[in-house]
């Protein structure tokens, strides 16, 4: 009796391993019309401004084909001593117009010159402004004690666009800009930003978008209506800086 038990339980054990053996194997089979997938780098961690990649703040991670971007990368080896030009987020993946070789490889600022973010609304600049690119800059005041009348002034001309947000460089493609500028980064001279500063706390700021050939008319250059407290020396129109 126990030897039948025995040769029972064996036969049991033999069933059991065989059908583990079957449903492991089951499991490693792709099923049909399952995307291929392939590695790419990503953010394993939120990655600020500047930081250099390392295997502490990203990952490598299995993507369906179909989903990776153009300029993704695929190993760590491959950003070794790079930066980071925007921040990035957990997840998100590693592409190559996010990277910069040096912590500080940026747009080189003119001698003599300052860059002076401005906090922009949607409704008050136009999508198609890019880095490089020559704006007036227009204020919106109503009238006060340094104020004479309400209305629009124009308190900047032919001010070089810096960057947009965090981007420094022109887009080529159009698609691939994002529009919404939250910040337009301005090239000014040290009494430029001050007046510039002054009127972005007084009212709401506008860019309008010059011709990069455009030369300012003589009689653009006489301010007569420009409140006293914006005139100061050097701040009437905007060298073109190379």
């Amino acid at each position: 009796m126990r030897t039948k038990s025995l040769v029972l339980i064996i036969i049991a054990l033999g069933c059991g391993l065989v059908a583990s053996i079957g449903i492991s194997e089951v499991l490693k089979q792709k099923p049909d019309g399952a995307p291929e997938t392939e590695q790419i780098l990503v953010a394993a961690i939120d990655i600020d401004i500047g930081k250099k990649l390392d295997a502490q703040n990203v990952k490598v991670e299995e993507w369906p084909k179909g989903k990776i971007i153009e300029g993704a990368f695929h190993s760590l080896d491959e950003v070794k001593d790079q930066y980071t030009r925007s921040r990035m987020y957990a997840g998100e993946p590693v592409l190559a117009a996010k990277l910069m070789d040096s912590k500080n490889d940026s747009a080189p600022i003119p001698e003599g010159y300052r860059v002076l973010p401005v906090k922009i609304d949607i409704d008050t600049v136009i999508g198609v402004i890019q880095p490089g690119d020559l704006v007036d800059v227009m204020v919106f005041l109503r009238q006060g004690p340094d104020i004479p009348r309400t209305g629009t002034y124009t308190i900047l001309r032919m001010a070089r666009v810096y960057a947009v947000n965090t981007q420094t460089d022109r887009q080529t493609d159009a698609k691939g800009q994002d529009s919404a500028a939250k910040t337009v980064s301005l090239l000014v001279k040290p009494k430029q930003g001050e007046r510039l500063t002054l009127a972005a706390e007084m009212g709401k700021i506008r860019l309008a978008l010059r011709r990069p050939t455009d030369e300012i008319p003589d009689d653009e250059l006489v301010e007569k209506d420009l409140p006293a407290i914006f005139r100061s020396a050097d701040v009437i129109a905007i060298d073109k800086p190379t």
